[in-house]
């Protein structure tokens, strides 16, 4: 710091005037570069609108996947850093490139885990996918930092128990006027709570493989002996001539959103 003098004659004798305002002024603009800096660079940040980060068990097929999801206006590339390092990594190109991509939702391979040792294989996956915050980071087209966080946990819901259908049955057909998938709640004490369901029928047509699907949420009820739900009977209307397969699928989904899958296929009624 200096202190600037100014001397000025004033009635034939010498005055001091020592610079208050100006060292002011000076103080001023410092603070306000710093200010504006400041703005600038939480101005430059945005935050990701959804990032997550969960486990999927399939218990009827055995297997076991990560799925990640994140969701920003306009990204031109994403780095997902997990405890152990880059979990995945994105980068835009071609048009591509130029005006950004919003939602993506991607899952890992699920390779069979072993019926026989089923535990350690699951814990062999799982090292592979440590528990803890997960950090997205990105970029958009505009220049904007993107950042967020998502955590993992290791905490897979019981599987649902299906009442229907059940193909272990001799009669395993539903009425497609009065179709009501059934299940329970399988979980013992110390198990992860389960705060709601995610049931699904879906039809595969036989020549063209094309899939059609109900679905609909539903939160767990942790006093039922059951929980059920009806499928509105235009869905199997739409859908009569057509060769195919029907399958139920109840998905359990915890407070961390990991999900256990249960699935069974069904007939209609002749």
């Amino acid at each position: 710091m200096f202190l600037a003098i100014v001397r000025q004659k004033m009635n034939g004798r010498k005055r001091h005037i020592g610079m208050v305002p100006f060292l002011a002024a000076v103080i001023a603009l410092i603070i306000g570069v710093t200010v504006s800096q400041s703005w600038a660079d939480g101005h430059n940040i945005e935050d990701f609108a959804t990032t997550e980060v969960f486990l999927e068990f399939n218990s009827t097929d055995l297997d076991l996947g990560l799925h990640l999801f994140f969701d920003a206006p306009g990204w031109e590339k994403v780095t997902v850093e997990g405890p152990n390092g880059t979990t995945f990594s994105v980068k835009n190109g071609g048009g591509l490139k130029k005006i950004g991509s919003t939602e993506v939702f991607t899952e890992s391979a699920e390779p069979p885990l072993d019926e026989e040792d089923l535990q350690e294989s699951i814990e062999e996956f799982l090292d592979m996918f440590p528990e803890g915050e997960y950090s997205f980071e990105g970029k958009t087209v505009d220049g904007f930092k993107l950042m967020g966080t998502a955590m993992l946990t290791h905490d897979i819901p019981s599987a649902p128990g299906l009442i229907f259908p059940d193909s272990d049955l001799e009669e395993n057909e539903a009425d497609p006027e009065d179709t009501v998938i059934k299940w329970e709640d399988t979980s013992e004490p110390g198990d992860p709570e389960i705060v709601r369901y995610q049931v699904v029928v879906e039809f595969e047509e036989e020549i063209t493989e094309n899939v059609f699907e109900f679905s609909v949420d539903v939160l767990a009820d942790p006093n039922a002996l059951y929980q059920s739900v009806t499928v509105p009977e235009e869905f199997f209307e739409s859908l009569e001539g057509l060769e195919g397969e029907y399958k139920a699928e109840v998905v359990a989904i915890e407070g961390s959103r990991n999900a256990t899958i249960s699935e069974k296929e069904f007939d209609l009624e002749e």
